[in-house]
C-alpha cells in the first residue's frame, strides 16, 4: 500500500513517514500540489495525505485537480491540516469529493486509525467522502461552467476568511511581541505564508481599514486594475477601482457595514488593454470586539468567459426546446399534409382537367405542397429530417452553384470566391449543403439593397481553431470552414442571439423566418458549427464548419425510376399499419386502385393478429415509425417471426429517436418521408418489394 504526503514542512514530511513506514506502509512525499499531481501521474499512489496551505498548488487546488483526472479521481484523498481547521474549511473541502479530513495535532494511534478506517471504506464502495457529515454540501461538478464560478467564489470565501482571521490574530499578538519573540517570529512566518498564497490567487483581493483605505492589494487585483504597488497601498477602494467600477464597489461596502454580512454580486469594470468585463464580487467588513468597523475585504473574480458560456448554454437550451416544439408540430402536420396532398392526388386522377371541381383540387395540391414545403423547414431546424450524407468536394459545390448563385444575386452585387486548393472532403447531404448555400447567399443580398459584394471563401480548420460556442460535441477531425461574407447593412447586437430562431425576421412581410433556421438545423444535424460575426454597417460573415469525411460515408442510390408508372409485382399482398386513420385510408385506396390485395391495421397488436388469421404470405408490410403501442421497427421484427418473407417499408413524419439519432438512415428497410404522394408511395413500395 503506497501513500503520497504533500506538504511543504520538512519536519512534517518526515514525521508522518517515520509514523506510517513503521505501519507498514510504503510512504513517497512530495513539497506542494504541482509536485504531487505530477508523481501521481508518473506512480499512482493508492492514497494522499496532503496539507491546504502550500505554495505553488495549495491542498484545495491539488485536490480539484485530482478529483478531474480520470486517471486519479478514484484514488482516497485525505486533507491533514493545523491551518484549515473551520468546519466550513472541513465542508469545502470534502465537497471538493476528498474522504477524509483530519485536524493536527493527531495522535500518532488515532492517526494511524483514521487511514487504515478509510483505506477499508474506499475497498468496499465507490469514491465517496467518508468525513461528510448529514447535511453537508454535495460534491462539486468541476467540468460545469456554471459551477466553476461556484467553486471560485467558495474558494475566494476561505482565503478571506483565513485573511481575516489572521489579521485579527496578528492585532492580539502585537501585545504579546514583548513577552515571547518565538511566537511572533512563528506567527509572522505563518501570515507570510497565507499572503503569499493570497497573492499567487487569481481572485483579486483588497484588504482596507474601516475608511476604506487600501491596506494590501494582492498581484491580481494590481493586473486586474492595471495599477503598480505604490498605486493601490494608501488609496481609497472606490478611487483605485475607477469610476465605473467603484461607484458599484461603494454600495457594496454601504450595504455589507449595514447588514454586517458579506455582499456577493456582479459587478463590470473596464480594465485596461481587455475593455469590458464581468466581475463576480465578493465584500465581507470586519467588526473589533466593541462591533465597530474594523475594516472590509473585496475580493473581485473576472467571470467574462463563464458568463458568455453561461449565455451560450442558455441560448442552446432555448434552441433545442423550439427544436423539440418545431419536431412535434411538424409530426403532426406532416400526418395532416399526407391525407389531403394523397386524397387530392386521387382525386385529381378521375376528375377531367379544365372542370370546376379539378380547378379547386388542383388549387388543394398546390397549398398543401406549399405547407410541406414549410414543415420541411421546421424539420431541418429542429434536426429531425433525414439526411443522406455522402463524401463531396466543397470547392467542386460552390464551383457548381455558382452560376445560379449569380442569377440570385442582384446586378449591383458582385460575387467573390476563394477555395483552398487543398480543402478536406467533407460529409454531408449535397441537398441540403446546397440550401444551407442558397439560403446565406440570399440573406446576404438582402442585407445589400445597394449592391456591394459576396464573398465566399473555403479553408481547412484545426479541431482547436473551431468556434466550439453552441454546446455542439465537435470531434478531434479536421473541419472544411465555408465562410460567406457581406459589405451590407449589419445585424444589430442586441437581436444577433435570436437570428437562428424560427419565424424570427427583419423583412416584414418579405420573410419567413426559416431560412437561417434551416440552415441551423442543418449544420447542426450534419455534426458540424455555425458562427456568425457581424458590424452594423459594416457587414455580416457567416461562417459554417463541417466535418472532414470518413471512409464509411454513404454512396449514391440508384435511381428509382419514375414514381407514377410503378404498378404492383406479381399480385403483391401488403399489410398497412398506421395508427393515424386518414393516413392509413389514404395508403390503403391508393394501394388497392393500383392492384394490390391490401389488409390493414391500426396498431401492432392488430397487425399481428391480421397476418396470423391471414394465413397466407404477406409480400409486403407498410408501418409508420411513431405509433401509440410500438415502433415500426420493433414491429416489423415481430411480424418477420409470422412472416418471414415479408419486405418492409417504414413511413415517418419526422426523425425519430428509433432511427439513427444524427438523421441517417440506419435501417435495411425502405423508409418514405411524409408527406408523401400516391406515385411515391407506389414507387417506394415497389423498390422494397423489389428487394
Amino acid at each position: 500500500m503506497k501513500i503520497l504526503v504533500v506538504d511543504d514542512n520538512e519536519s512534517n514530511r518526515y514525521q508522518l513517514q517515520v509514523l506510517l513506514s513503521g505501519n507498514g506502509y510504503h510512504v513517497v512525499t512530495a513539497t506542494q500540489g504541482a509536485e504531487a499531481l505530477e508523481k501521481g501521474h508518473e506512480d499512482p499512489p493508492d492514497l494522499v495525505i496532503t496539507d491546504i496551505l502550500m505554495p505553488v498548488m495549495d491542498g484545495y487546488t491539488l485536490c480539484r485537480a485530482w478529483k478531474q483526472d480520470e486517471r486519479l479521481h478514484d484514488i482516497p484523498f485525505v486533507f491533514y491540516t493545523a491551518t484549515y481547521t473551520d468546519e466550513r474549511d472541513r465542508e469545502f473541502a470534502l465537497s471538493l469529493g476528498a474522504q477524509g479530513f483530519i485536524a493536527k495535532p493527531e495522535e500518532p494511534d488515532a492517526l494511524v486509525e483514521r487511514v487504515r478506517q478509510i483505506i477499508d471504506q474506499m475497498g468496499n464502495g465507490p469514491s465517496a467522502p467518508t468525513d461528510r457529515p448529514a447535511g453537508a454540501p454535495g460534491r462539486l461538478a468541476p467540468d460545469a461552467p456554471v459551477e466553476e464560478a461556484a467553486f471560485l467564489r467558495q474558494y475566494s470565501e476561505v482565503l478571506v476568511r483565513k485573511l481575516e482571521d489572521k489579521v485579527a490574530q496578528l492585532e492580539q499578538t502585537q501585545h504579546e511581541l514583548e513577552l515571547d519573540i518565538a511566537e511572533r517570529k512563528r506567527a509572522e512566518q505563518e501570515r507570510a505564508r497565507l499572503v503569499s498564497a493570497i497573492d499567487r490567487s487569481s481572485q483579486a483581493i483588497v484588504v482596507c481599514d474601516q475608511h476604506g483605505t487600501i491596506v494590501y492589494a494582492n498581484a491580481a487585483s494590481l493586473a486586474l486594475h492595471g495599477a503598480v504597488t505604490a498605486g493601490a497601498v494608501g488609496r481609497a477602494l472606490a478611487e483605485y477601482c475607477g469610476e465605473t467600477l467603484g461607484a458599484e464597489v461603494a454600495e457594496a461596502v454601504g450595504s455589507a457595514v449595514r447588514t454586517g454580512t458579506a455582499w456577493r454580486g456582479r459587478c463590470s469594470a473596464v480594465v485596461p488593454w481587455l475593455d469590458r468585463r464581468l466581475l463576480d464580487v465578493v465584500v465581507s467588513p470586519t467588526f473589533g470586539e466593541n462591533g465597530e468597523l474594523a475594516g472590509f475585504t473585496k475580493v473581485a473574480a473576472d467571470v467574462t468567459e463563464i458568463a458568455a458560456l453561461e449565455s451560450q448554454l442558455h441560448r442552446a437550451q432555448k434552441m433545442e426546446a423550439l427544436g423539440t416544439l418545431a419536431g412535434g408540430v411538424a409530426h403532426d402536420f406532416n400526418n395532416l399534409l399526407t391525407v389531403m396532398l394523397g386524397r387530392a392526388e386521387l382525386l385529381q386522377m378521375e376528375l377531367p382537367e379544365g372542370g370546376p371541381l379539378r380547378q379547386g383540387v388542383d388549387e388543394i395540391a398546390q397549398v398543401g405542397s406549399r405547407a410541406a414545403d414549410l414543415v420541411r423547414q421546421l424539420l431541418a431546424f429542429s434536426r429531425k429530417q433525414v439526411l443522406r450524407p455522402l463524401a463531396i468536394d466543397l470547392n467542386s459545390t460552390v464551383s457548381g452553384l455558382t452560376k445560379m448563385l449569380q442569377r440570385v444575386l442582384t446586378e449591383d452585387i458582385e460575387l467573390g470566391v476563394t477555395l483552398a486548393p487543398d480543402l478536406c472532403w467533407v460529409s454531408v447531404d449535397p441537398t441540403q449543403l446546397d440550401q444551407v448555400l442558397v439560403n446565406l447567399a440570399v440573406n446576404a443580398r438582402d442585407a445589400m439593397p445597394r449592391g456591394g459584394r459576396l464573398s465566399i471563401r473555403t479553408e481547412n480548420v484545426a479541431p482547436d481553431r473551431l468556434p466550439g460556442t453552441s454546446g455542439v460535441a465537435l470531434s478531434d477531425r479536421r473541419y472544411a470552414l465555408i465562410s460567406v461574407a457581406d459589405t451590407g447593412e449589419g445585424i444589430p447586437p442586441e437581436i444577433l442571439d435570436r437570428i437562428f430562431e424560427p419565424f424570427f425576421t427583419t423583412k416584414g412581410d418579405r420573410g419567413t423566418g426559416l431560412g437561417l433556421a434551416t440552415v441551423y438545423g442543418i449544420v447542426k444535424q450534419s455534426d458540424g458549427d455555425i458562427e456568425v460575426s457581424s458590424r452594423p454597417g459594416i457587414g455580416t460573415t457567416v461562417s459554417v464548419y463541417l466535418p472532414e469525411a470518413t471512409g464509411d460515408s454513404r454512396q449514391p442510390e440508384a435511381d428509382a425510376g419514375a414514381a407514377t408508372q410503378c404498378g404492383p409485382t406479381e399480385d403483391a399482398t401488403v399489410l398497412v399499419v398506421e395508427d393515424v386513420d386518414g393516413v392509413r385510408g389514404f395508403v390503403v385506396d391508393a394501394l388497392a386502385k393500383s392492384g394490390y390485395r391490401v389488409l390493414e391495421a391500426s396498431g401492432g397488436a392488430q397487425a399481428i393478429a391480421v397476418a396470423k388469421a391471414y394465413g397466407r404470405p404477406i409480400d409486403l408490410v407498410i408501418t409508420d415509425v411513431v405509433m401509440r403501442d410500438v415502433r415500426g421497427p420493433k414491429l416489423l421484427e415481430e411480424l418477420r417471426a409470422v412472416i418471414p418473407s415479408a419486405r418492409g417499408l417504414l413511413m415517418s413524419g419526422y426523425l425519430d429517436d428509433t432511427l439513427d439519432s444524427s438523421g441517417v438512415i440506419g435501417l435495411d428497410d425502405e423508409l418514405l418521408e411524409k408527406p408523401f404522394s400516391a406515385g411515391e408511395l407506389l414507387a417506394a413500395a415497389r423498390r422494397a418489394l423489389a428487394g
